[in-house]
């Protein structure tokens, strides 16, 4: 059982075989009474959409983003946590490995499913249809070719534009809501499902 104080949540967006375009986090901080949930840009081709005046979008690169959130996970005493192996292996990838301090949402889920021996379990496991299982509220699947179509598009505008948010095209701005959003979604949802098999509260 773990306390909101005691984990990292996180979900990389991005295109297969390349590194993660950004995350999103969700942490609880020591010095707060509530969770918070934050985006970070992580691909310094889309460094401009920090530039669109939301308080919660900062731009970061992935290295720095990684040593930081490992060393406060190892210095806190925290876990991070994830709906896959995905961000384990991105970790892993840039030299970093944080499997003392890693849990798979998903081999957590598959294990409450199997030892519960719920009726009618989603197959695949992915989140979503978890998500849809376990009656999560407001759920939107835009699927995984959506988002990284969006994030090429909206990267295509901010070279041509110079990284110059303001000179993106309403379309290219709403897609980038859509994305954070998205994303915000997928991490809020891995909280929720630990919440329904009984790993999480507050």
């Amino acid at each position: 059982m773990y306390r909101y104080q005691d984990i990292i949540v996180i979900d990389f967006e991005g295109f297969k075989g390349k590194p993660p375009s950004m995350v999103g986090i969700w942490e609880q901080y020591h010095r707060d009474y509530k969770p918070h949930f934050r985006t970070l840009i992580l691909d310094p081709q889309l460094k401009g959409l920090a530039s669109m005046e939301n308080p919660r979008v900062k731009n970061q690169s992935l290295n720095v983003f990684m040593n930081r959130i490992f060393k406060r996970a190892r210095r806190e005493k925290k876990k991070i946590i994830a709906y896959s192996e995905h961000e384990l292996l991105k970790f892993g990838e840039s030299g970093i490995d944080i499997s003392d301090c890693y849990v798979n949402a998903r081999a957590e889920t598959k294990t409450w499913f199997t030892i519960n021996k719920i009726p009618n379990r989603p197959k695949p496991l992915g989140l979503k249809p978890v998500l849809k299982y376990l009656n999560y509220p407001a759920l939107i699947d835009y699927g995984t070719q959506r988002v990284t179509e969006k994030i090429k598009k909206i990267k295509k505008e901010l070279i041509r534009h110079k990284q110059d948010p303001t000179k993106l095209t309403p379309l290219a701005q709403e897609n980038w809501r859509d994305l954070v959003a998205y994303n915000e979604q997928d991490v809020r949802g891995v909280v929720y499902v630990l919440e329904q098999i009984g790993l999480l509260k507050p």
